[in-house]
């Protein structure tokens, strides 16, 4: 069994994304959007990593990642969940970490924004910026990709 420290550098990939969600939710809660140039700019960063060899995975699950991080989204944004900023979010987040990881990021991501939804209910809000529950959802990944 390889410890939490051993298991880091193999989640340093992760380190840009989480920033760059960690800004993007800062901004979200104080503007309520989500500036395009952010997924843009992690969708570039996932295709530059990729192609140095910097990500524990390939071009068809980063294509794949994306795909579904965009499908999803757009689910979301279908049944007025999501804006469109969270939607390329999502989408750029699924380049950056990849078909597999992705699955459990949605997960936990829709933990949170339910969670996050409660709150806001019970504070009598009707709107909710959803980039903090995708930031707490690429924490916890972080957290259960250290533990495995």
């Amino acid at each position: 069994m390889t410890s939490v420290s051993e298991r880091l550098p193999d989640l340093a990939h992760l380190a840009v994304p989480l920033l760059v969600v960690l800004w993007a939710t800062v901004v979200d809660l104080i503007r309520r959007e989500i500036p395009d140039r952010v997924s843009i700019g992690l969708t570039l960063w996932a295709i530059v990593a990729e192609s140095l060899g910097w990500l524990p995975f390939r071009w068809d699950a980063m294509v794949l990642g994306f795909v579904t991080g965009l499908i999803v989204g757009a689910i979301g944004f279908r049944y007025e969940s999501f804006g469109g900023g969270d939607v390329k979010l999502l989408a750029a987040l699924g380049a950056a970490v990849g078909l597999s990881a992705i699955w459990t990021l949605l997960f936990w991501t829709a933990l949170a924004g339910g969670l996050l939804a409660l709150v806001a209910k019970w504070r009598g809000e009707r709107e909710l910026a959803f980039a903090p529950a995708i930031a707490m959802g690429l924490v916890a990944l972080i957290v259960t990709e250290s533990l495995a």
